[in-house]
């Protein structure tokens, strides 16, 4: 597992450094894309097998970006001012002029693919867009949300199995709309969810089992299928109530929340802020330069007679205070006593 947080800033060198002003990373491919506020999206290539990332490319240098998103075969930015960019075959979506955002060229929000489709929900601060990518890259559906709430603006969003398109909002909560809704030619503003009217909701997303789950300004809630609203406490880890910093649901049941106090890891079938035992698994095998894919049997490790170099990367699956994690490891016939580290990679020569 390979999480990428934070933001980056390049230095004359072109060498990145932690910073504030890059608000979106994303990996797609081998590459890394980090959308800026004011120098556009920075293109990185990345070597799993060490920490060193190189600038390869520069795009859209002189527009705003406010989030990237990708998918299995596409990637997206959001921008500023300018819409929504495709970086596959860079150009930008079609916009009706009948929108909102045609006239008042509003910040784009979030950006959320549907899953087995090649339809996007994008959000600006007002709007809420149905985007397709294919045949041609446009918007195929609207809804305005100031039509039901005028002192909204949109900040998150999340699509269900059923089609449902979740809508988070500033100090307004939560609304409701629908693709079908969205493809259609009439005026359909999206439903108030009453339980949530006067919260700030900064993340949304659906765990695997159809819940809804949102970062606020007053903690970490979670909606059911049935609307029923729950509201995680500080018995179950959390620790402050402020998650604004962005979410990702990294597997089936972890959800990673940012706060001004870093990332909290909750596990989403047992609401617990962690999980209850770590586990360390086989992430990747180095042979000689050359990384191979992990062994069915990760006990077994072939490699060629003569003077070998080999790295192991492992991972955990334990995202709590990841500055405490140290890992240890002994080969027995070459190491004379066990190595104690931060690093997650074993490093052997002369095998």
């Amino acid at each position: 597992m390979q999480l990428f947080t934070g933001s980056l800033h390049w230095n004359e060198a072109t060498q990145p450094r932690l910073d504030t002003r890059v608000p979106s990373i994303a990996r797609h491919g081998n590459k890394i894309y980090a959308g800026s506020f004011d120098t556009g999206i920075r293109v990185l290539k990345w070597n799993p097998t060490q920490t060193h990332l190189t600038l390869v490319d520069t795009i859209l240098s002189e527009k705003g970006v406010t989030v990237l998103q990708s998918s299995s075969d596409t990637l997206l930015a959001g921008t500023y001012a300018d819409g929504v960019f495709n970086l596959e075959d860079r150009r930008f979506a079609s916009i009706p002029l009948t929108t909102s955002w045609a006239r008042n060229k509003t910040p784009i929000t979030s950006i959320t693919p549907i899953e087995d489709s090649s339809l996007f929900i994008v959000t600006s601060e007002e709007e809420v867009f149905l985007l397709c990518s294919e045949p041609n890259f446009k918007v195929c559906g609207s809804s305005n949300i100031a039509i039901q709430d005028r002192s909204s603006t949109i900040l998150s969003s999340s699509v269900d199995s059923f089609g449902q398109v979740w809508i988070g909002t500033l100090h307004s909560g939560l609304f409701r709309t629908n693709i079908d809704d969205l493809r259609s030619k009439q005026v359909i503003p999206p439903v108030k969810i009453q339980q949530l009217h006067n919260k700030s909701l900064y993340t949304a997303n659906h765990s695997h089992d159809g819940r809804l789950w949102l970062g606020t300004n007053d903690g970490v809630y979670w909606l059911s299928e049935q609307l029923k609203l729950n509201q995680l406490s500080t018995l179950q880890g959390v620790t402050t109530k402020h998650f604004h910093h962005g979410a990702n649901l990294l597997s089936e049941s972890l959800l990673l929340l940012g706060s001004p106090n870093g990332y909290t890891a909750i596990n989403t079938e047992t609401n617990d802020t962690g999980t209850k035992k770590s586990s360390i698994w086989l992430r990747s095998i180095t042979i000689n330069g050359t990384q191979t894919s992990p062994a069915h049997d990760p006990d077994l490790i072939l490699v060629p007679s003569g003077r070998n170099s080999v790295a192991i990367a492992l991972d955990m699956n334990d995202l709590r205070d990841t500055g405490r994690v140290r890992y240890r490891y002994f080969l027995s016939g070459h190491d004379v006593e066990w190595f104690t580290g931060q690093d997650n990679v074993a490093d052997f020569n002369d095998i």
